[in-house]
């Protein structure tokens, strides 16, 4: 259960997140259209980390990266499930999820997360708006913006998230 493998609900375990990713990351299942060559070339454009992730039941796992420094990287790789409401892919995702859902999904957080939830809500209805969401991790040293990328038939499958630091994103957003 802590490392992803399963995940526990109601005294019942299922298959958790880190199966899923195994999955996606094999190829068998892939988010939209989204190449590792269009990571490539965003990383290119913008000089920044790139990461594209996926919702698995209520976390974000990141399937692919470009660009990741040593940190950043192994933070990605060693941390491969993250709450929705703690990452920009995240919040983005959960923007576009029916209201239904992300409502039920905002219910079932904890007491802990009460801050995470009163915070995504403020943000809610720019990110709705503008379809950017943004984040300050790590102690304000670490700044992403990220967005949805869409299937044809225009469902929200995956994010795809720029991280890099405060100084550098945040005047860019």
């Amino acid at each position: 259960v802590a490392k992803g493998w399963l995940f526990e609900d109601q005294h019942r375990f299922y298959l958790g997140p880190a199966l899923y990713g195994l999955t996606l990351a094999s190829g068998h299942i892939r988010a939209g259209l989204v190449t590792h060559e269009d990571l490539t070339a965003l990383h290119k454009a913008t000089g920044v980390a790139v990461f594209l992730g996926v919702q698995a039941g209520d976390h974000l796992i990141y399937i692919s990266e470009v660009g990741t420094d040593d940190a950043v990287g192994f933070e990605a790789r060693s941390n491969i499930r993250r709450t929705l409401l703690s990452t920009a892919g995240g919040k983005a995702l959960l923007v576009a999820r029916p209201q239904v859902e992300r409502e039920a999904y905002l219910r079932r957080r904890s007491a802990q997360e009460a801050e995470l939830v009163s915070r995504f809500l403020a943000e809610y209805e720019q990110i709705r708006t503008t379809r950017i969401a943004t984040n300050l991790a790590r102690g304000g040293a670490r700044f992403g913006i990220a967005t949805t990328v869409h299937s044809r038939s225009g469902e929200a499958v995956a994010s795809v998230t720029l991280v890099g630091t405060p100084a550098d994103l945040q005047p860019r957003v």
